[in-house]
């Protein structure tokens, strides 16, 4: 090999060094089942017909329209406070969905993100618990809290089983 061909493959094995360890895959902790504590199959209506129309949209059998619902709901609120007042009491509701979830990770800026989406993970997810409507709805809480940037570095139900109950929140089973 010539000094030449030498150096181009030594400065291109440094990039590709560079180029990993800035955009290496994040590692993902991967979320175990967990269920709702109790809830009910008919929980108190919501203040808000509108509200309510997406959270029955949840429940429904038509999977694309339940993962646009639970998008919907996501994009209304802009503060867990402001959530849990809206939808907070469709937590409890245990009618099951018909979709999947999928947690999945990005970095940019120096921050490592974490978020939860309706539908199949990604190559660079993987997938995420949810049986009942209101285990789909608190996915919502972490993203409003933007825990994956706070510092902690648990799964979901970790999470959930500290922050829950001080908010009046049904547990984990």
């Amino acid at each position: 090999m010539s000094p030449r061909n030498l150096l181009i493959a030594t400065v291109v094995l440094v990039v590709g060094l560079i180029a990993w360890n800035h955009f290496k895959p994040v590692p993902l902790v991967i979320e175990e089942d967990w269920m709702m504590a109790a809830g009910s199959a008919s929980p108190a209506p919501l203040a808000s017909a509108e509200a309510q129309a997406l959270v029955d949209r949840l429940a429904g059998t038509e999977v694309i329209d339940a993962e646009l619902a639970w998008n919907e709901i996501g994009a209304r609120q802009s503060s867990s406070a402001a959530f849990l007042a809206t939808f907070g009491p469709a937590l409890r509701d245990s009618r099951p969905v018909a979709f999947g979830m999928a947690k999945e990770r990005f970095s940019g800026d120096g921050h490592t993100f974490t978020s939860f989406n309706a539908g199949q993970p990604t190559a660079k997810g993987t997938p995420a618990f949810v049986h009942t409507v209101g285990q789909a709805l608190a996915y919502h809480c972490w993203q409003y809290e933007d825990v994956s940037n706070s510092g902690f570095h648990g799964n979901f139900k970790a999470w959930w089983t500290e922050w829950a109950p001080g908010k009046g929140l049904p547990g984990v089973q």
